[in-house]
């Protein structure tokens, strides 16, 4: 009787003991499958500590929100010695001058504010699902959302910041370069929009 040739338990000897080019593709697949489990296990575990990590937002809205009040009632306080300013003060040109430098510095140090309250709401809403505080006119759906919001606001920021030293400036050509400093940092960020705009609407 004719005897049979031993079993082969090892999946990769049931293709052959010639074929290497086989077995290293079998072992290929088991170790990619390997890996694959393992990718899985750990974004299992990942996941529950990424959720808890985003409350971590708070800290960063709160910080938001108490510089924002700070700097709102500084600038409140900065309004009312204005003007108190005006009520005792006279009626010269030197008098109008100061009372409009200091109301654009009162003007940029709200707007500051404004955009520090822009942030808190923006990233509550994006990381701690609090749409609902969002006043109609501001959508943030994404990161692109607020970055277009709190551009424009800081262009704002900037072009009351320079007319209020414009309006200061005494003599000298110096206040030429601040000009152009302030009219490239608009030019940038202008750019920077153009081209968020272009790539979201291809």
């Amino acid at each position: 009787m004719k005897r049979r040739g031993r079993a082969r338990s090892c999946p990769g000897e049931m293709l052959g003991e010639g074929d290497g080019y086989m077995r290293a593709a079998y072992e290929l697949r088991y170790i990619a499958s390997a890996s694959g489990r393992h990718e899985a296990h750990l974004e299992t575990k990942m996941k529950p500590i990424l959720r808890a990590c985003r409350y971590l937002v708070v800290v960063a809205v709160i910080g938001c929100l108490v510089m924002f009040g700070v700097v709102t009632l500084y600038a409140t306080g900065a309004a009312g010695n204005l003007i108190l300013e005006v009520l005792h003060g006279g009626f010269s040109l030197d008098d109008i001058a100061h009372v409009t430098v200091y109301a654009f510095k009162v003007l940029d140090m709200f707007l500051i504010g404004t955009i520090l309250y822009i942030v808190a709401l923006g990233l509550a809403a994006l990381f701690l699902d609090s749409e609902g505080a969002l006043p109609r006119w501001f959508k943030a759906h994404g990161l692109q959302d607020l970055k277009v919001v709190l551009a424009q606001s800081i262009v704002m920021a900037m072009l009351v910041g320079f007319l209020g030293d414009v309006l200061e400036w005494e003599a000298g050509s110096d206040i030429a370069f601040v000009g152009g400093g302030v009219a490239a940092v608009i030019a940038a960020i202008a750019y920077m929009l153009r081209s968020s705009r272009e790539d979201h609407n291809s």
